[in-house]
Formats: structure tokens, C-alpha cells, sequence
């Protein structure tokens, strides 16, 4: 008897630097989403899709949840709570080697009446006798459905956990062609990578200055060319960005190239520029501009 097709959203929830975005890259085996050490790397909800023969599993990477300050920050958040209501299961993604009781999340997925699966990832890094109380919370909390340890950067116990996720979807059709590896645009991933060089290339207080928008995307004789503005707050920043001689935004060109290339299959030629816009990290409109809303 053929097997019936399971589809549907699995939103990866938690906090920054939980491991979520390097989780979706392992499952998909490439990078689309942003991975750094530094909190706010991914700033939007990615979708990654994952296909096979009797499932497609379309994953929502969505921001960290942080205290909320400044307008920037309010809308990551937004985003990853309404990620909530889009999906049809919750991946709780735990650093289980930093873990820490955490009342505010935990009341988050309680009230979204979603079911909840919780990866507890870095455990490679923990003695087995240190994990053991953290699975004995957790199989007390009701609104965890199944728990399970992985580690997301080795890939540790992956393939179980898709077996869950594609057993707990519900039967239905894809919702995207086969050949898909994100539903999010063009531009949006082009972004995205850019973003990603900077944060793993600069110093601390960059990246959290710094704002990617495409301005253009041509074919050319088989070369995508891309037009691309890093936008930062202060001219000291612009300085740093560009770095002694152009070496540095030569860097954020040559590493974001790289990853495109791996991504689309195609030759890239990107066209960098780096222009100051005090406080944009503020300016509501500005945010809608570079598709920060909710």
C-alpha cells in the first residue's frame, strides 16, 4: 500500500543562538540561513523547504526571541510569534549546554495550543549525567509533546527527528514545485547572504549597525549581476565596512558570492556599496522598505 503524503509548516522557535538556523541548513544541505556566533543573524522568517518522495516538510527559520527595545527588535519578535500561528508543529530549539528555565517562551507555546517538539541541541558538548535532569523537566512539561537531543552543527540524531516531524504532519499536497529550496524571493535570499558576510566578518559592534538591501538583480551573459547597499548608522561604521584599501567589503563580496554560487547553481557578480543612514534601525518606514514587517 503506498504511503500517504504528509506536508505542512514547522516553525523553528527559541532563543538567539539556540542553534535553528544551523539546524534548517543540515536539513536542507545548503546554507540558506544566516549561521553566526552573534545574536539577530537571522532577522526575518526563511523558509526552507524540504522534499521527499512521500513528505515536504517547509520550515519557518524565524528570528530569536530578545527583550524588546528598539523598533527593530519588536518586529523580530513579532515575526517569531506569529510564526506561531502559521505553523502546524513547533521545533523548540533548546541549547541544552547553556540551559536556563525560561517561564516566558515556555507560556508562548502553551497558549499557541500547537504541539511542541523539543530539540535539545549541543548536547555532544554535555555529560551524559548533566542532560539527564533537563529531559526529566521536560517530559513534566504538558506542552512538550516529544523531546529528543541532537546536535545540530554534527548532525547527531537528525535523521530521527525528521522521521518525527514527517509522522506528526498532516496528510496533503505540496505546497511548493519539488525543485523548491526556499519560497522566500530572489532578492530576499541575495540579502540574506550578504547580511550573513557581515556579521561573520566584522567586528562585534558592526553587525547590529548595518541594514542589507538589493537594489537590482540583472542576468548577464549567464552572471547574475547584483547591485546590493549595506546600509550602517555612522560614518566610523562606513570605514570599517569598507576596510583599508576596500579589503574588507572585498571579503563580504568574495564569501557572500560563494554561498550564492552554491545556492542557485549560478555565477554571481556582486556590485557592493556602503552608504550611512543614521538611526535606520528606528525609522519605521526604512524597516518596511527592507521587508522588516509583520
Amino acid at each position: 500500500m503506498k504511503n500517504e503524503f504528509r506536508s505542512g509548516f514547522v516553525s523553528i522557535f527559541g532563543r538567539p543562538n539556540a542553534g535553528k538556523s544551523t539546524l534548517m541548513n543540515n536539513f536542507l544541505g545548503v546554507p540558506l540561513s544566516s549561521v553566526s556566533k552573534k545574536q539577530q543573524t537571522t532577522r526575518n522568517r526563511i523558509t526552507g523547504i524540504l522534499n521527499g518522495a512521500d513528505h515536504q516538510i517547509v520550515f519557518l527559520d524565524t528570528p530569536g526571541i530578545t527583550k524588546a527595545g528598539a523598533a527593530l527588535n519588536r518586529i523580530l519578535n513579532q515575526s517569531a510569534k506569529g510564526a506561531l500561528e502559521l505553523c502546524d508543529i513547533v521545533l523548540y530549539v533548546i541549547d541544552a549546554s547553556r540551559y536556563r528555565d525560561d517561564p516566558e517562551l515556555e507560556e508562548l507555546l502553551q497558549r499557541s495550543g500547537k504541539r511542541v517538539i523539543c530539540a535539545l541541541n549541543q548536547v555532544d558538548r554535555m555529560d551524559k549525567k548533566a542532560l539527564l535532569p533537563i529531559l526529566e523537566k521536560f517530559n513534566s512539561k504538558k506542552f512538550v509533546s516529544e523531546i529528543i537531543p541532537i546536535s545540530a552543527l554534527k548532525g547527531s540524531n537528525l535523521d530521527k527527528l525528521r522521521e518525527l516531524l514527517i509522522r506528526e504532519l498532516p496528510q496533503g499536497e505540496m505546497y511548493y514545485p519539488a525543485e523548491y529550496i526556499s519560497a522566500n524571493p530572489e532578492k530576499f535570499i541575495i540579502a540574506e547572504a550578504v547580511k550573513g558576510a557581515v556579521f561573520n566578518l566584522t567586528g562585534e559592534e558592526i553587525p547590529y549597525s548595518t541594514a542589507v538591501m538589493v537594489e537590482k538583480v540583472e542576468e548577464k551573459k549567464k552572471i547574475i549581476v547584483v547591485w546590493v547597499v549595506i546600509y550602517v548608522e555612522r560614518a566610523t561604521q562606513k570605514g570599517m565596512i569598507i576596510g583599508k584599501g576596500g579589503k574588507m567589503v572585498s571579503r563580504i563580496g568574495t564569501s557572500s558570492r560563494i554561498l550564492l554560487e552554491e545556492l542557485f547553481g549560478k555565477k554571481f557578480y556582486l556590485e557592493i556599496f556602503v552608504k550611512v543612514k543614521p538611526h535606520w534601525s528606528k525609522d519605521q518606514a526604512f524597516l518596511k522598505e527592507l521587508g522588516y514587517t509583520y
